[in-house]
């Protein structure tokens, strides 16, 4: 991975709700809009299993192909162990979740994502509703651009929303959940 790039971090499986086709049509106009910028995105996981047969992830490929993006500009992992997730969360400057169609269940990459310690920036699909994000339309793949653009550009809004999404992390622990519940049940066996 480039050092001195911007890294746009896409995880989970890989399947069309998840708005991976966007995400590169994105990149390819960073490229041509804003040439001298080094930016790549990584997206850290594989085909979910939906798609394992099909073509979806070789046509995504022959299309950022056709847009002029490099294999130093996408990479696209395929399954990625435990205990390499935090590499890829630490080497990105922001994650982004473009959920579109509300299909993706509770999303546990989702979750995952908020202790990352990274800035999310993300749609308004409702498996998603409860992360803290810099929040767009599902669909508009051009406020998703502007977002991810002032997010990169703004430390300070980074700042805030890894803020945010570690207060929510705390919240949501295991721990603290556990806790939860075993105050409710004791309040039940009084």
């Amino acid at each position: 991975m480039p050092l001195d790039a911007k890294i746009i971090l896409s995880w989970g499986f890989i399947w069309e709700s998840k708005g991976l086709s966007e995400l590169v049509e994105i990149l390819a106009n960073f490229k041509m809009k804003y040439p001298s910028w080094k930016i790549m995105l990584i997206h850290a996981g594989g085909l979910h299993p939906v798609f394992a047969r099909g073509d979806y992830l070789k046509n995504l490929l022959k299309d950022a192909y056709r847009k002029g993006i490099k294999p130093t500009e996408l990479m696209i992992t395929g399954f990625v162990k435990e205990d390499d997730i935090s590499t890829f969360f630490g080497a990105s400057d922001l994650i982004v979740l473009n959920y579109m169609r509300g299909s993706a269940s509770a999303s546990g990459a989702a979750h995952r994502a908020l202790s990352s310690h990274r800035p999310i920036v993300g749609t308004d699909d409702i498996c998603i509703g409860e992360i803290p994000k810099f929040e767009v339309a599902r669909g508009d793949s051009k406020a998703l651009m502007i977002a991810i653009k002032e997010v990169l550009a703004s430390p300070m809004m980074q700042k805030e929303l890894v803020a945010k999404a570690e207060k929510v992390a705390e919240e949501t622990s295991w721990k603290n959940i556990a806790l939860q519940h075993i105050e409710k049940a004791y309040i039940l066996t009084i």
